[in-house]
């Protein structure tokens, strides 16, 4: 039997961008989450209620790696990507053509979601959200 002491087994999130709707009813937030030295960045993306903070799970829309350097790296480690509300109901995600897809809903809760590859898509420098 083999005990494991020390090792802490779970994932955090580190939030890139919160991106309101029109509204202000929802937010999508960009962040990257860190689920050990045994996998790579990723960049991940949620849809909650704006009144909401996010919770330490994996994105509820959008989940994408630089699959081994295919794809350019942001400065958090994952892949960038560009988000942007078109109206309430849609959002839009721009992301690197080689960037390794593990999730990309394209409806949530209501939302229309619609994916953009741009190959000119180059990693740009952002600030975590503290």
């Amino acid at each position: 039997m083999l005990l494991l002491f020390g090792c802490s087994m779970s994932s955090s999130n580190s939030v890139v961008e919160e991106i309101p709707s029109p509204s202000g009813r929802l937010k999508a937030i960009v962040f990257e989450r860190n689920a050990g030295a045994t996998t790579s960045f990723s960049t991940q993306i949620s849809i909650i209620q704006s009144s909401k903070e996010l919770k330490n799970d994996s994105g509820n829309i959008f989940v994408a790696d630089c699959d081994h350097g295919k794809a350019p790296s942001a400065s958090w480690g994952g892949p960038e990507v560009l988000v942007k509300w078109i109206d309430d109901q849609t959002l839009l995600i721009t992301h690197h053509p080689d960037a390794r897809l593990f999730k990309s809903e394209t409806e949530f809760q209501g939302c229309k979601i619609k994916y953009f590859a741009n190959q000119e898509l180059e990693p740009t420098v952002k600030t975590p959200v503290e």
